[in-house]
């Protein structure tokens, strides 16, 4: 994390300095990503990096934490309380999501590209935490669906748990192997990742729950 020197910088440098790594590790992978190249765009010392961050990938951690922070902001309001059933709920943590996406670009394209390079062995510990975290909270609210008889219990929760994460992988795959997003090159033109293709990943979200949906439903009730 950040030393103290990083917080002590004027708010405005402070955010030169995240929003040019943020374009970096957003458009390549950990190994890859150029501490230099980025350093001399923001016209400061490469020694000055390392006043701030211990290492690469204490930066790189850090970036992750704020881009997860900022995400969070859009994704925890949205409450299953305030839906008539779960897949209202499933539907509107994707719109919570394309607003993310719209807001903030440069965090939702490291993101992205975090979760693209997932297997590189420099980042797979710390993808699997994230990966572990995201899967227990979808676990929790396979809990929620059972406790109010909505899901089936012929299924073991962790694997309802399982497939709701990866349905939510797999939209995302699924519309950049179709070329439908490209965020290489919405990157390189200053886009977000979804911009003007969010009714297709809606109409994708769709999609998967009418293939996915007869699975996790409690047909008794």
């Amino acid at each position: 994390m950040p030393k103290p020197t990083f917080d002590k910088l004027p708010e405005a440098k402070r955010k030169r300095i995240i929003d040019g790594f943020l374009r970096e590790f957003g458009r390549n992978d950990f190994d890859v990503a150029s501490i230099s190249l980025v350093i001399k765009d923001l016209g400061i010392s490469k020694g000055s990096i390392y006043q701030y961050f211990e290492d690469k990938m204490d930066l790189f951690l850090f970036l992750l934490q704020e881009c997860t922070r900022h995400k969070l902001k859009y994704i925890e309001p949205i409450k299953r309380t305030d839906f008539p059933d779960f897949w209202e709920f499933f539907r509107a943590l994707f719109r919570a999501g394309i607003a993310f996406d719209r807001n903030c670009p440069l965090h939702s394209h490291f993101l992205h590209n975090f979760a693209q390079h997932a297997n590189a062995p420099t980042l797979r510990e710390w993808y699997s935490r994230l990966e572990q975290q995201t899967l227990e909270a979808f676990v929790a609210m396979v809990d929620h669906e059972v406790g109010q008889g909505l899901f089936r219990t012929d299924i073991d929760r962790f694997t309802l748990g399982y497939i709701l994460q990866q349905m939510g992988i797999g939209i995302q795959k699924q519309l950049q192997v179709m070329g439908t997003i490209d965020p290489e090159q919405s990157m390189a033109n200053g886009l977000p990742v979804y911009q003007g293709q969010e009714k297709a990943l809606q109409d994708m979200v769709e999609t998967y729950i009418k293939a996915y949906r007869p699975t996790f439903e409690n047909i008794e009730q």
